[in-house]
């Protein structure tokens, strides 16, 4: 239990440290998804794809743009910054064979096969 009690807070001051560097950096594109859809998968993969497809200045007009989506997260994402050293964990153990350990598979297959 103390190991991943650990793993888990080292995990966590590790995503904080990689946000803020991220925050930093003026071309990364921050992309907001909602994890309790299904329908976001195919949200975030359009928006992907999109700023794949635009062109040099198209994609710095998005980073400029104040009201983008991308600037949006980003100031989120540092009001979230601020409360992850307070953040204390929850861990699950799921049964083997319950219903919500096969519901938790199933969405993480379905997860894994909209990606690839």
């Amino acid at each position: 239990d103390q190991f991943i009690n650990n793993f888990t807070t080292a995990t966590r001051r590790y995503a904080k440290r990689q946000m803020a560097w991220f925050r930093k950096d003026t071309k990364f594109v921050f992309v907001p998804v909602e994890s309790e859809d299904n329908r976001s998968i195919d949200t975030v993969t359009r928006n992907i794809q999109e700023y794949c497809s635009m062109s040099r200045s198209e994609y710095e007009s998005v980073l400029k743009d104040e009201s983008s989506s991308s600037h949006q997260m980003r100031i989120q994402n540092e009001k979230q910054g601020k409360n992850m050293k307070f953040y204390q964990f929850q861990r699950y153990k799921f049964q083997k064979g319950s219903d919500a350990l096969n519901s938790l598979l199933t969405i993480a297959k379905d997860c894994t096969t909209k990606i690839k």
